[in-house]
């Protein structure tokens, strides 16, 4: 026993002087200035920057710490930061060092500052760092001049970053992007242990982009063969906002890959990243579910070949706090020859709704193709736009409203992949609406928009067509109806008419439930501007009702109130109320205007011939030919008389025994005005009074003649 322990005594006491030893060759050969003069030679010239260092800090043991580094930017800006740290710790192999080898375990930096310029010209500010060329010839010069490295080799086997902040500026475009990482942490074990165990890899940092904010935390594992230049990388838990990933990439020959990835996500979790002025489109809209995603990839030969599969399970989407979208359940999967196919199947305000889409070529805005089939038995297209996210308007957009308008700039143009869009639907419902079946055609080709569309509506059918030039701002729209219930059109059309103030009324409003009868209308319109819309469309078309009636009208109300002739005020029956229009900057003229019943309008008590015109500023001016049955005029020839100045009323109907009345309204919908000039009626009473003094003269003539001649010729 005695003997062993002088044994490990004088064992321990050789290795005590060894490590001393070593201990002070190192002090003797690596003294703390000595190295720090080798890192700022030997690091400015392999980077070709001003390089510098605040106190070192050796600790043969712990390793080696430096304060206040940094490295300059390059010319005019070399007064600034290109890289700077609080400090930097190197912790080495001791023993390698004898043998003139830097093997550092980990390079550990804390509060680093990094920022990365892309210059218009498209170079790095750190591109002058990596020219070869340069590196080269520094290489030769020292070997022409005999010089050795300090170190046969240097080796980094882990590396840790503390609270780092990485800055990315790219003004090589038009729009400068800016985007940074703050409190960045990375960390990873050492990597030549890895072939034997795997080694953690470890992060988190916060990214930000514009108004996105992204907090980012990794974890994961790598298993490296240094001979064969393969690694093994399990992803075991990459978190980005609210989605986690998971999945694992294997390197061969450190240049090709294969892997596959898998990611959950929660959508409510990933809205309220968005920034304020973005989630503002959606305040209406609140929307949860499970966003599932998995891609398979390799790269080999400078080929990258993929499959990245989608599918959201039970989404919801309430709107308003009413349920919009409801078992939401849908795939779609993106190759890497970018062909798309998706299907989904959700209920849309309580009715089933299926989308499948199929796209070529989908990320080139010339030549891609998407093919997308919508079917529902019940449609309903209310809910569906709300889902679309509407820009809020900012306080410098509703300043500048009532400002006058600044000359128009030119329009980017923009481009867009072909579209081609079916709907089937057996009813589709917007509000209070409710139209039958329904088949549309949608189509987007060369940045041009093309849609037919064909609808059971109103008892009836309802055709229409429209083109538009998405660049141009230019559009033509044709609307045809035929055999359509004219009570149901005009209450929906009222029901969706966009209004500026609700309070105050249009003409179409006098017109709820007061126009019956079958109607056919054909019109188009046209506009070379999305701009105000209803001041700068034009148009023009024909509309005929046909067996119906309509009123009692505010307007025959006033007249009859003015007037006294009570029927104004009623509702009048006809067979036909037909008319032409035409519509430009806002005003729309009506022409050849006729209300009657039967042949002539004699089947009749009331016929109307008239023309003129009203704005979408509620202002009007309309000339109306009223004509009155006998039987009717009989009945209010004393009111006649007594509005008009006229002694006997009789003598105003025409030669057909109809009492003409005319009036003529203008001003604006809510302060109508009136003018009852009458000049048939004066027209009429001249012409009857003319006949009854001439039917009168021959009376007497016929009576008192023969006197008259006896006395002139005394026979």
């Amino acid at each position: 026993m005695k003997k062993f322990l002088k044994i490990l005594l004088i064992i321990t006491g050789i290795l005590v002087i060894l490590i001393g030893g070593a201990v002070a060759a190192v002090y003797i050969m690596f003294p703390a200035e000595k190295i720090k003069q080798i890192v700022i030679k030997e690091g400015s010239e392999i980077t070709g920057r001003t390089i510098g260092l605040g106190d070192l800090k050796f600790n043969i043991f712990k390793g080696i710490e430096a304060d206040n580094v940094f490295i300059k930017e390059s010319g005019a800006l070399n007064k600034e930061n290109f890289l700077k740290a609080d400090s930097v710790v190197f912790k080495y192999n001791l023993l390698s060092l004898l043998k003139r080898d830097l093997i550092i375990n980990r390079i550990e930096l804390v509060s680093p500052y990094v920022k990365i310029i892309k210059q218009p010209d498209g170079k790095f500010n750190f591109s002058d760092m990596l020219n070869g060329e340069k590196k080269e010839k520094t290489v030769k010069k020292k070997k022409d001049n005999g010089e050795k490295p300090f170190f046969n080799n240097i080796i980094v086997t882990g590396l840790a970053v503390k609270k780092g902040n990485f800055i990315y500026l790219d003004n090589s475009k038009p729009k400068g992007i800016n985007a940074q990482v703050k409190d960045f942490n990375f960390s990873t074990g050492n990597m030549l242990l890895s072939a034997a165990v795997p080694v953690d890899i470890k992060s988190d940092f916060t990214a930000v982009y514009g108004n996105y904010t992204i907090p980012v935390d990794l974890k994961s594992q790598v298993k490296l063969d240094l001979k064969s230049k393969d690694a093994d990388i399990a992803l075991g838990k990459l978190v980005i906002a609210g989605t986690v990933s998971e999945g694992n990439v294997k390197l061969i020959n450190y240049k090709d890959a294969s892997g596959r990835i898998s990611t959950l996500g929660d959508i409510s979790a990933l809205i309220k990243l968005l920034p304020e002025n973005a989630s503002a489109g959606l305040k209406d809209v609140a929307i949860s579910g499970t966003v599932k995603n998995n891609i398979k990839f390799s790269f080999a030969n400078g080929k990258f070949i993929f499959t990245d599969s989608a599918a959201l399970e039970k989404a919801e989407v309430l709107y308003r706090g009413k349920k919009a979208v409801e078992n939401f359940n849908g795939m779609a999967e993106l190759t890497s020859d970018y062909k798309l196919k998706s299907d989904m199947d959700f209920k849309l305000a309580g009715n089933d709704v299926n989308i499948k889409i199929n796209g070529t070529n989908v990320t080139n805005m010339d030549s891609g193709i998407f093919n997308v089939d919508i079917y529902s038995p019940k449609l309903a297209v209310e809910y569906l736009m709300a889902l679309i996210p509407k820009k809020d308007k900012s306080a410098a957009d509703k300043g500048a409203a009532g400002k006058k308008s600044a000359p128009a700039k030119t329009k980017k143009a923009i481009k867009a992949p072909g579209t081609y869009v079916n709907v089937k639907a057996d009813n589709i419902t917007f509000k209070e609406i409710t139209i039958g079946k329904t088949i549309a055609n949608v189509r987007l080709v060369n940045n041009k928009f093309y849609m037919e569309a064909s609808a059971a509506a109103y008892s009836g059918n309802i055709n229409s067509s429209a083109v538009s030039d998405i660049n141009k701002g230019t559009y033509s729209f044709d609307f045809i109806t035929s055999q359509v219930q004219m009570t149901r059109l005009i209450d929906d059309v009222i029901a969706v008419l966009p209004r500026k103030d609700a309070s105050k009324k249009t003409f179409i409003d006098d017109l709820k439930g007061k126009v019956q009868g079958k109607a056919a209308i054909n019109s188009k319109f046209s506009g070379t501007t999305f701009n105000d819309i209803l001041h700068t469309v034009k148009g023009s078309g024909n509309f005929s009702i046909t067996n119906g009636l309509v009123g009692p009208l505010e307007m025959g109300k006033d007249l009859a109130e003015k007037t006294g002739i009570s029927d104004l005020g009623n509702a009048i029956e006809f067979d036909t109320m037909a008319g032409v229009f035409s519509m430009a900057s806002g005003k729309i003229d009506v022409k050849n205007f006729r209300l009657d019943k039967g042949a002539d309008g004699k089947a009749g008590d009331i016929k109307v011939k008239g023309a003129g015109w009203i704005t979408v500023d509620r202002a009007l001016d309309f000339k109306a030919e009223t004509d009155i049955s006998p039987k009717l005029a009989k009945q209010f020839e004393q009111n006649i008389a007594a509005n008009f100045g006229i002694k006997d009323a009789g003598y105003a109907y025409d030669k057909e025994g109809w009492m003409p009345f005319d009036f003529r309204v203008y001003n604006t919908i809510a302060q109508k005005k009136y003018d009852y000039s009458q000049s048939r009626m004066m027209a009429n009473i001249k012409r009857n009074l003319a006949k009854k003094l001439e039917e009168e003269g021959k009376k007497y003539m016929e009576k008192e003649g023969g006197k008259l001649i006896k006395q002139l010729f005394g026979k």
